[in-house]
């Protein structure tokens, strides 16, 4: 599962340049666009990709290597050169491809890039996906007139074999956190193995565990995914009118296109002071309770010690 930024000549004409892979014979399917590449271990091949500078003006280009990862919205992305939602370490694609980082290209002028690929000697099954990044260096000066910056990612996918691998899901935690002025539960899902998710559906029920009800109900069916070997940080927030203190069940049903299914449930707690952070009714209500209580307390103390007095004057005049 590979997707790369389209590079069309409407797009290359505002942007000033494109970029394409130059698909080598061992591509599986030259119907793609993307390098989608049979490999073996220790081999070293190089590739190329062609960056068109179709600007009239000579141009300096930006050039990474990046994992595939899966971003906030639950989607395969390549555009991050630095994040910590990886698992893989031997195969990160990364350590596996090598490109210089930074090229000049003269105007109207179209230009191959090598990309090393070094195979270690350890086989993989599945698959490890990546993209190679390319963006345009803007001059200092152009940098405060243009507010949107274009860049183009060609996907990398590497396999050794059409082997199967068995697709697994791991809820590794889930936290409680207040986002954006929201009682919000981050439950942090991994997928383990090299072989990257599609279609998924995720419904989710939070279950009050003390009158066993379903107090919130949502279904996520935006034909979501998750990349090989990667975190992915489900983000779900809380029905704040519902949404009282106490013990909770989070009960998550993930499913895929090829008919795999996933249920975690697990126990989280909410107490009355996250609860009043996001809620200034309550945090009145706990003001004026205390409020209430420290002048019953003090006119108690006030009758007490007048008592007291009292009983110590009528003694002294005895």
């Amino acid at each position: 599962m590979v997707e790369t930024v389209s590079a069309s000549e409407e797009k290359a004409e505002i942007v000033g340049y494109d970029v394409q892979a130059i698909l080598p014979s061992n591509q599986i399917s030259s119907e793609n666009t993307f390098f989608d590449l049979r490999v073996s271990p220790e081999m070293n091949q190089q590739i190329f990709i062609q960056i068109n500078n179709t600007s009239d003006e000579v141009s300096e280009f930006q050039i990474s290597i990046n994992p595939a990862y899966t971003n906030d919205q639950g989607f395969i992305d390549y555009t991050a050169t630095s994040q910590d939602r990886t698992l893989d370490d031997q195969f990160d694609i990364r350590k596996l491809a090598e490109v210089e980082s930074q090229v000049t290209i003269p105007a109207q002028t179209s230009q191959k890039i090598p990309i090393d690929l070094k195979m270690p000697s350890k086989e993989f099954k599945g698959q490890v996906l990546g993209g190679i990044q390319v963006v345009k260096i803007l001059p200092e000066s152009e940098k405060a007139q243009i507010l949107n910056s274009y860049s183009y990612t060609v996907g990398l996918k590497l396999t050794e074999s059409d082997e199967e691998v068995e697709r697994k899901l791991v809820l590794e935690s889930i936290q409680t956190s207040i986002l954006h002025g929201k009682i919000s539960l981050i439950a942090k899902l991994e997928n383990p193995v090299r072989d990257a998710l599609g279609h998924l559906v995720y419904n989710v029920k939070i279950i009050d565990v003390k009158s066993n009800e379903i107090i919130q109900s949502v279904t996520f069916d935006k034909n979501m995914q998750f990349a090989p070997m990667s975190i992915y940080p489900f983000l779900l927030e809380l029905d704040q009118e519902k949404i009282t203190a106490g013990e909770f069940i989070l009960q998550l049903d993930i499913a895929d296109a090829k008919n795999n299914e996933w249920r975690f449930d697990e126990r989280f707690s909410l107490s009355n002071r996250q609860i009043a952070s996001i809620n200034p009714t309550i945090i009145d209500e706990i003001f004026q309770s205390k409020f209430s209580w420290s002048y019953i307390i003090l006119g108690v103390g006030i009758l007490v010690v007048g008592i007291t007095l009292a009983l110590k004057i009528r003694r002294g005049k005895k």
